[in-house]
């Protein structure tokens, strides 16, 4: 089926409800996930961002506990796929095939393949990448939720589409267990 059906079999309204309108998280959990995700994560545009090294991790490409190792982290985790596309900011339309080759475009959308298609700076570490796109996507409130236990995060730089992300809602609350290894959050 394809996903634009799949967002009009269902009324407008109810398929585009925010996380917070979602009975998907009990409420501790959904706070967690909003104070994590669109404040205190290592994205560039949280406002009170934190950094890795402060998380428990290294800013560096080290496969024991750099991005490599947290990449790898997460995506045992979530038993996902990541497919970044490095791009300049102003090209357009960097994601399309890549989108329809892992089963998250319109056409050839899958709600139980879990996959994150990303774009990606020039200049940006994937988890970086990953992570800012995760909070644009629930701050600009397009998440949507799947009977399945699924969610989809997307996020536009206007009407274009800049990253499109699958996982389970639990993935949400487990991918900050992983990040804040030194509990700093917990403090």
């Amino acid at each position: 089926m394809k996903l634009n059906e799949m967002k009009y079999l269902r009324s407008l309204k109810s398929m585009e409800n925010s996380m917070k309108k979602s009975k998907a998280f009990p409420d501790k959990d959904l706070l967690n996930v909003y104070n994590f995700y669109l404040y205190k994560s290592f994205a560039a545009s949280s406002p009170q961002k934190r950094s890795v090294e402060e998380y428990g991790w290294e800013a560096s490409t080290s496969k024991s506990n750099g991005y490599v190792a947290m990449e790898n982290d997460l995506r045992e985790k979530a038993n996902i796929e990541f497919h970044f596309k490095k791009c300049e900011k102003k090209q357009k339309d960097s994601i399309v095939l890549l989108l329809s080759k892992n089963h998250l475009s319109d056409d050839k959308f899958d709600i139980k393949k879990l996959n994150a298609v990303l774009e990606q700076h020039t200049n940006e570490a994937r988890m970086v990448c990953l992570f800012r796109h995760i909070r644009n996507a629930i701050a600009h409130g397009n998440t949507y939720q799947f009977k399945n236990g699924n969610i989809l995060l997307e996020d536009k730089l206007g009407e274009r589409l800049t990253a499109r992300i699958l996982i389970k809602y639990k993935t949400l609350t487990d991918w900050i267990k992983v990040i804040d290894k030194n509990n700093i959050l917990e403090k």
